[in-house]
């Protein structure tokens, strides 16, 4: 661990000392970034789920002829979960209401939520357009990964837990599910020649393969063993921090 950590510090410092002229040329440098998407699930996944949103890092490394190589992960979130009423059907009454234990009768969906992540490599290629420098244009980029997603079912008031949906039990209702993911990007990318104001933004698209992980689904009183096609189309924002060195500036007299 030291010795990653100390490769880790000593590649950064190399990093900041190659000086570079963003405005003026290509650069090569490693880029730390922050996304943020709002997605709108399509296919399979619009069955289960409503729009959500996802967050998450992003490592790339910019080359000088603009390639981008790197990974990233998304952490996935909403409340816009459908069809609660299937799922719950065996544990609430004809009038759709839940029995707490504290005897009390509710409406369980306010505590049901969506929870997923992706995680992927990514590949792709920068094309200088728009003007303004060498390192900023339509950007282009693929990724092939691997996406979880689930439901989440979470009483945060002791007197509205529903023994039949809490612990282990709610492993029969959460539709655990993972597969293999591939998602393409097209947007607009900037990086000027200001640290601070360097960011991306576009649309991005995202194919997954699916199946549940479960031993067995409580709503199908059986185990699910089909395979989902879940599509995502996300609009995407990313604020990036290079990690190279700036050329000082000329002077003449």
């Amino acid at each position: 661990m030291r010795i990653f950590l100390t490769s880790i510090f000593l590649l950064s410092t190399a990093l900041l000392f190659a000086q570079q002229d963003a405005m003026k040329e290509p650069v090569s440098t490693a880029i730390i970034a922050g996304t943020y998407s709002y997605q709108f699930p399509v296919g399979d996944m619009a069955k289960r789920y409503g729009g959500n949103s996802a967050v998450g890092p992003v490592f790339l490394w910019k080359t000088r002829t603009n390639w981008l190589i790197g990974a990233d992960f998304n952490f996935m979130f909403s409340k816009n979960v459908k069809n609660i009423d299937s799922i719950t059907k065996f544990v609430t009454t004809s009038t759709g209401d839940a029995i707490s234990n504290a005897g009390l009768a509710f409406d369980v969906a306010p505590f049901f939520n969506e929870r997923g992540f992706t995680a992927n490599l990514k590949v792709g290629k920068l094309i200088p357009a728009f003007g303004f420098n060498p390192n900023t244009g339509i950007l282009l980029m693929g990724s092939a990964g691997l996406m979880y997603h689930w439901t989440k079912i979470q009483f945060d008031i002791n007197d509205y837990k529903i023994p039949p949906l809490i612990d282990d039990y709610a492993k029969g209702y959460d539709r655990l599910s993972m597969g293999p993911t591939l998602s393409q990007f097209v947007g607009f990318f900037y990086m000027g020649d200001s640290r601070m104001v360097n960011f991306y933004g576009g649309f991005e698209f995202t194919e997954a393969w699916t199946k549940s992980i479960r031993d067995f689904d409580f709503a199908l009183q059986k185990k699910d063993n089909k395979v989902y096609f879940d599509f995502l189309i996300g609009i995407k924002v990313g604020w990036m921090f290079p990690l190279y060195g700036k050329k000082p500036k000329e002077y003449y007299y």
